[in-house]
């Protein structure tokens, strides 16, 4: 199921949970998505105790032994693909609800169901994801890191680029990440701008940016500069924040329509203005839109999203500061996944 506003195209696969599949240019049948297996799709994945999660009469895969309890929305590593309960294309909005799987084990539903809207803007992709939690498991446990999201690339988009510099926003030199997964694990690093991007030789690629995440974990698996959607060969990025995911937990992403927690007024900077809007929204108990000062997205104006606001106060969004990039005049379009920002089709 397909959305495409004539310049950018996203793809969900109702086979698989209504993971994100498919990005390109409209017009183009270049897919930058890796989904060689089902944890590969750009997809809702959460993590929580215990470790090792194995539920009585359940089948752990070895070559993902001890892992956690983790809820894939496209499916599990034996295979099984996750149910979708819902689902809709009104030509400007997909929707889909789904009950994923723990990722380690054979076909063992989760706890749980996550929900994806989809709205294409211009060139951006504003996309809204819920996780509900209804654990029978009553234990507090640890708060993991978070992918949010998981990007896997093709295997063709072999460098990848950050920034990690004391003065975000300026125009300050980027750093390559050089990590191989076969070397070792994943690489991490402080990412003062939110932001990670594999591109290939030419500087073009995808990018992710997600607003608070000041930590990022990525590199690239098999040998890079080869490799397309349904290759082995893939670069690896995801912007990691600290959560719990427990009990009767609701998860809710960032209201659509700003790349900067605050603006609700949506011109681009965090004022006064913006704290008249939350002001006169305050105490809104349910169903309040970012317009009327919901900052976080949980559907109430209260403490919180004024502390967003106060955090971002004085910030003015350029384009280039929208996207993450600390260079001039990118070129090419913005994808923005709700929480998540993805940038296509750029030159550094």
């Amino acid at each position: 199921m397909n959305l495409d506003n004539g310049t950018i195209k996203i793809g969900i696969d109702l086979v698989h949970g209504g993971g994100i599949n498919y990005l390109s240019e409209s017009g183009s049948s270049y897919n930058v998505v890796n989904v060689a297996d089902y944890g590969r799709y750009i997809q809702q994945s959460y993590y929580s105790g215990p470790q090792p999660y194995i539920p009585d009469g359940a089948t752990q895969n070895p070559t993902w032994s001890n892992w956690a309890w983790n809820p894939v929305q496209a499916g599990d590593s034996y295979g099984y693909t996750s149910q979708v309960l819902d689902n809709s294309n009104d030509g400007t909005t997909l929707y889909v609800k789904s009950i994923p799987k723990q990722w380690a084990l054979r076909n063992v539903d989760a706890e749980s169901t996550m929900e994806t809207w989809i709205t294409l803007a211009a060139n951006r992709a504003q996309v809204r994801h819920r996780l509900t939690n209804s654990r029978a498991d009553t234990t507090q446990y640890w708060a993991p890191h978070q992918e949010l999201p998981a990007v896997y690339t093709i295997g063709q988009l072999e460098d990848l680029y950050t920034y990690e510099g004391n003065a975000p926003f300026t125009g300050g030199a980027l750093t390559k990440i050089d990590n191989i997964l076969g070397n070792g694990g994943w690489g991490y690093w402080n990412s003062s701008e939110n932001w990670a991007a594999h591109v290939n030789s030419s500087g073009w690629g995808l990018g992710v940016f997600t607003p608070g995440a000041n930590l990022t974990a990525g590199g690239f698996a098999g040998t890079p500069g080869i490799g397309g959607p349904y290759q082995g060969d893939t670069g690896y990025m995801s912007p990691l924040i600290s959560e719990t995911m427990d009990l009767y937990y609701v998860a809710h992403a960032p209201q659509p329509g700003t790349t900067m927690p605050g603006d609700f007024d949506s011109d681009d900077d965090v004022d006064g203005s913006d704290f008249l809007a939350w002001q006169q929204g305050l105490g809104f108990p349910n169903g309040a839109a970012l317009s009327d000062g919901d900052a976080d997205g949980d559907g109430g104006v209260d403490s919180d999203d004024l502390e967003l606001w106060q955090a971002n106060y004085g910030t003015v969004i350029t384009s280039s500061e929208s996207l993450g990039l600390a260079v001039p005049e990118p070129a090419g379009l913005a994808i923005v996944l709700l929480g998540w920002i993805m940038i296509l089709s750029w030159r550094f």
